[in-house]
């Protein structure tokens, strides 16, 4: 990632909710899945996403957003600009009528008002003050903003948010993750994790790549990383917490570092 700026936030007092603002970066993120809905505008530049082989090129002033558990890829030919909000499932799922998980149909909305209040939310967010005064604009933003999630269709596969239940719905899933987060500083072999499921190694790859939008080893990378996140957060060296999630070294966790979140660890630091 080139140098530019990068602040992550998370929103006071809403549990989940987080606020990504980017200003100059020069990313390229490998293939990922997020366990929450992600909503973005592009202040600046181009950004690419990638769904199912297929790209979209959003441009400034366009909002975007990516399914809960869609597989997709994201870079950009040049600097840029943006700010995403993440949801958690939970929350998106307390403000829908039947409490299924919604599928946006299309990357881009094209809602000039809606992007309009977007672009005003994170001044609202990041304003201090009792919780209701940051819950009621994003509660009313995102009323409006699933008002374009396709009608009558709920997500399914990856992009339901299985992954955000990891396995919820199936016990085998739920054990190989429990088993992946608990290992997740060991090297794992794919037969190991499968055999814990109860199921073939091919069988588990495909139904764990199905509902999670990740590979078994995608998530134990990104299992690293969430682990790696915290323990940086806490104070310790980079070197520390390299040899705590299981890396050989402090450049095999920036280069899956990279991987995951498009920064160094030492950028994500200084957030």
């Amino acid at each position: 990632m080139s140098r530019g700026r990068l602040r992550r936030v998370a929103v006071a007092g809403l549990e989940g909710v987080e606020l990504v603002l980017a200003r100059g970066i020069w990313s390229r993120f490998q293939p990922h899945a997020h366990d929450g809905l992600c909503v973005g505008l592009l202040d600046a530049g181009v950004r690419v996403v990638t769904l199912e082989q297929v790209s979209y090129v959003i441009e400034p002033g366009q909002l975007f957003v990516i399914n809960i558990g869609a597989r997709h890829q994201c870079h950009s030919p040049g600097p840029h600009s943006y700010q995403v909000l993440r949801l958690p499932a939970a929350l998106v799922r307390s403000l829908m009528d039947h409490g299924e998980l919604p599928y946006f149909s299309r990357t881009w909305i094209d809602d000039a008002e809606l992007a309009r209040q977007f672009r005003h939310l994170p001044g609202l967010l990041l304003r201090p003050g009792p919780v209701r005064a940051r819950a009621e604009p994003l509660q009313a933003f995102v009323w409006e903003l699933l008002r374009h999630a396709a009608p009558g269709v709920q997500a399914s596969g990856a992009a339901s948010g299985t992954a955000l239940a990891l396995g919820e719905d199936d016990p085998r899933l739920a054990l190989a993750v429990a088993y992946i987060r608990e290992h997740h500083a060991e090297p794992l072999r794919l037969a190991e994790v499968a055999e814990v499921a109860g199921l073939s190694a091919c069988h588990f790859q495909r139904k764990f790549l199905r509902a999670t939008g990740l590979s078994p080893l995608e998530f134990q990378q990104r299992e690293r990383v969430r682990r790696a996140c915290t323990l940086l957060e806490s104070g310790i060296s980079l070197a520390e917490a390299a040899l705590a999630v299981g890396c050989c070294d402090q450049s095999q966790l920036c280069r899956i570092f990279n991987g995951c979140l498009g920064m160094a660890p030492t950028v994500w630091r200084g957030c």
